[in-house]
C-alpha cells in the first residue's frame, strides 16, 4: 500500500463519498432431474476479488483524496485474488420422505498465504423432509470447516496474529402449512 505521509490531522477517510465496483461473477450450472424421484445439481463460480475498486464521487476528488483512494485500490489488488466456488447437491424422494445431501467448496481469496493456513472453506449438509397434502416438515444440518488467519489489531511494536479453525454446525427445522394450492397440481 502507498505511504500515508501525505495525510494531515484533519483528513478523515470516513467522510469520503465513494462508489464501490465489485467483481464480476462467472457462473455455470448443470442439473439433472430423475422424474419425480429426485434431482442433482452442480454450480461452479469464479470471481476475482482483486478487481474490486473504489472511486470517489466528483465533489470529493482532490489530490489528497485521490492519492488515498489509489492506495486503497493498490492494497486490494495486492491482497486478494480469484476464488473458485463449487456446489453440488441433490434430493431424492422416497414416498413422503425427501433426503437431501450437499457439498460446497471455496478456495482462498487471499493473494499471500500464511504458513499452516489454507483459507479454504467447505460446507457439508444433509437434510430430511416429509411432505403431506397440507403440511411439511424439513430438518437440515450444515457443517462448516475452514481455517483462517487475521490480525485483530496492530501496534508499531507488535503485529498480533490469530490463526484458528472454524468447525461449526447448524441445525434448521421448518414446519409449513399449505393453505392454498394450485388446482393444476392436484
Amino acid at each position: 500500500m502507498r505511504s500515508t505521509e501525505f495525510l494531515t490531522d484533519d483528513f478523515d477517510p470516513a467522510v469520503l463519498q465513494h462508489d464501490l465496483a465489485t467483481p464480476w461473477v462467472f457462473a455455470g450450472s448443470f442439473a439433472a432431474v430423475f422424474g419425480r424421484r429426485g434431482f442433482i445439481g452442480l454450480d461452479v463460480e469464479y470471481l476475482d476479488f482483486s478487481t474490486a475498486s473504489f472511486s470517489l464521487l466528483e465533489n470529493d476528488r482532490t489530490p489528497q483524496n485521490n492519492q488515498f483512494i489509489d492506495g486503497v485500490n493498490d492494497g486490494i489488488r495486492d491482497s486478494y485474488r480469484g476464488v473458485f466456488r463449487a456446489r453440488i447437491g441433490g434430493e431424492f424422494a422416497l414416498g413422503l420422505a425427501r433426503i437431501r445431501l450437499g457439498y460446497r467448496f471455496q478456495s482462498s481469496p487471499y493473494a499471500i498465504a500464511v504458513d499452516g493456513v489454507t483459507d479454504i472453506r467447505q460446507d457439508i449438509s444433509a437434510g430430511l423432509g416429509f411432505r403431506w397434502k397440507h403440511f411439511y416438515l424439513d430438518m437440515a444440518y450444515n457443517h462448516t470447516l475452514s481455517d483462517f488467519e487475521y490480525s485483530p489489531y496492530a501496534t508499531s511494536m507488535n503485529l498480533q496474529r490469530v490463526i484458528g479453525n472454524n468447525n461449526t454446525g447448524q441445525i434448521m427445522v421448518t414446519l409449513g402449512i399449505v393453505l392454498f394450492r394450485d388446482q393444476s397440481e392436484q
